[in-house]
């Protein structure tokens, strides 16, 4: 039986001015190259850490463009400004950073059709947030997406985990969707046959079965956060790259850390900087 296989990338903060991420990209590049996936997923937090920065963008989606298979994004809170309840650097999603990202990467929400499966990404960022319309829009949208897959195997992709451990918890903050947007985006999730949901956001990995379904965080590929190699959110701190393989009759998953791939300290990168932002530019000289 044929599999498709789908390689996870995520939080991958890439910057033409402060290029810490982009040598563990370039392993990344070189992994796809020699392993030739069906489909490179990257879910968000592409660029390193500014949603205004122009520059950042248009260099991210350069260096996707060197990828050797086929890919696609969905935006992080970095790449389109955060939602509720505490929008990092007080830049919330808003009309301005959506149209930028839509600018450079195309649509912030996908449906693919690959083998026996129909593949989703969101915009996780417009769950509650004050863009309404964009919010209600995709709502509506995936609502279509999923009863058109007609009971076929469906995987979702987005940038914030959906939950941690119970789909009735609630006070995570900015580490998941919003509490209040939580309870009827799962209902959604339950009109068609969604058999796993893909997310990053947390800079480490962990998989765990909730409701019929398996959360898969994937770990980043730029640089980890907090001391120790375990979180207390219950995943593993450790950069890598997550492998999908798709099959009519079920799935499989696995961390994998290409080669030439490092584990980064972001703050040693911060040197005490609030934000990487801050931090005096560095350039790459591509010359």
């Amino acid at each position: 039986m044929t599999a498709t296989r789908v390689l996870l990338i995520s939080d991958t903060h890439l910057s033409r001015t402060r290029p810490y991420a982009v040598p563990n990209f370039a392993a990344v590049i070189a992994h796809v190259a020699a392993t030739e996936p069906d489909l490179v997923v990257n879910t968000g937090d592409i660029v390193l850490d500014d949603p205004d920065d122009l520059d950042d963008h248009r260099y991210a989606h350069e260096l996707h463009t060197r990828l050797t298979s086929p890919w696609r994004v969905v935006p992080g809170n970095h790449d389109v400004g955060d939602g509720p309840p505490e929008p990092w650097q007080d830049q919330p999603v808003d009309e301005d950073r959506l149209a930028r990202f839509r600018e450079v990467w195309g649509d912030d929400r996908w449906s693919l059709d690959i083998g026996a499966w129909r593949l989703i990404g969101l915009d996780s960022q417009l769950f509650a947030s004050a863009l309404t319309d964009e919010d209600d829009a995709q709502r509506a949208w995936l609502r279509d997406r999923l009863t058109e897959a007609d009971g076929g195997p469906t995987g979702v992709f987005l940038h914030k985990p959906l939950l941690i451990r119970d789909p009735a918890e609630g006070g995570h903050g900015s580490s998941t969707v919003p509490d209040e947007a939580r309870t009827e985006v799962l209902d959604l999730l339950d009109l068609g046959d969604v058999r796993f949901v893909a997310s990053g956001h947390l800079h480490q990995h962990r998989s765990h079965h909730v409701g019929g379904r398996v959360h898969v965080w994937a770990p980043t590929t730029a640089f980890l956060r907090g001391p120790g190699s375990t979180s207390p959110l219950g995943g593993t701190r450790r950069s890598g790259v997550v492998e999908l393989e798709l099959r009519e009759d079920g799935f499989s998953w696995q961390t994998i850390r290409p080669a030439g791939l490092v584990d980064v300290d972001i703050d040693q990168l911060r040197a005490g900087y609030e934000s990487l932002r801050f931090v005096p530019p560095s350039p790459i000289d591509e010359a």
